[in-house]
């Protein structure tokens, strides 16, 4: 904790969670931040019925660029760990694995930025990075920012899954075991498009076609944040008023014959 303190008091950014310090008259240490009554993006979604789903990708988007742009990686990046704020703002949070970028112009993993993460969302180099840690200890794992890219794509596949008030319960590889998810991701499968009529919904060609490149299994191929960042906003530029009915499914009017 004393590590992610240190990292977190210089972060001050609109889609960043506010850092407020160090607690220790309840716990031994404790950090502080804002209260986020939105709680985590996932159950917003639950809660909310009318959000604009490329609104809150932004927001998480412009959060992890700026963080890019300090040469620092998030290393832990999943729907839990983005907050809504009282405004309906996206803000990044939890930065015990965030370490900075020794060269970022290099495609090199940072210290300790290997063993981070949560496997359904860490990129499959993170994994083969593990393997040849152990089988050589001085071997540096070939990858950077593009770690965070390919996690953002799990989220954005996460709040078009998790969308509407008909919350399926799914995670990411739901058919996927705990014990199978490594070689799943390594073997280069990605998740299937959300196709349910609730979860469809607003997930357009273009965003979709995004999700796929944050995917790339070749990291360099991978879109930076700040493409990211521009493309989202273009699509929420397109669908200013893309959000769920108030009242979903809507009543229909059916006729039974005899």
């Amino acid at each position: 904790y004393c590590k992610e303190a240190v990292y977190w008091r210089y972060l001050s950014h609109e889609n960043i969670t506010p850092f407020y310090g160090v607690d220790t008259s309840v716990f031994q240490f404790s950090l502080v931040s804002q209260w986020m009554s939105g709680h985590d993006v996932n159950q917003y979604l639950q809660n909310e019925s009318g959000v604009n789903h490329v609104h809150l990708l932004l927001g998480a988007a412009q959060g992890l660029n700026y963080l890019h742009n300090l040469d620092v990686v998030h290393a832990d990046l999943k729907s839990v760990n983005i907050v809504i704020d009282e405004n309906g703002t996206a803000c990044l949070c939890d930065f015990r694995f965030t370490t900075l970028v020794r060269n970022p112009q290099r495609h090199s993993t940072p210290s300790g930025a290997v063993d981070a993460g949560t496997p359904r969302w860490k990129a499959p180099e993170l994994f083969k990075a593990e393997i040849s840690a152990n089988e050589d200890s001085t071997r540096e794992p070939p990858h950077t920012f593009s770690i965070d890219v390919f996690a953002l794509g799990m989220v954005m596949w996460e709040v078009h899954e998790l969308s509407t008030s008909f919350f399926t319960g799914r995670i990411l590889f739901h058919t996927v075991s705990n014990a199978r998810v490594v070689k799943t991701i390594v073997d280069g499968t990605i998740p299937t498009r959300p196709l349910d009529a609730e979860s469809s919904l607003g997930l357009s060609d273009e965003v979709w076609n995004l999700m796929g490149r944050t995917w790339n299994a070749n990291l360099r191929g991978r879109p930076k944040t700040d493409s990211v960042v521009q493309e989202l906003r273009a699509q929420l530029l397109r669908t200013p008023d893309y959000g769920l009915p108030v009242e979903w499914p809507r009543d229909l009017d059916v006729k039974r014959g005899n």
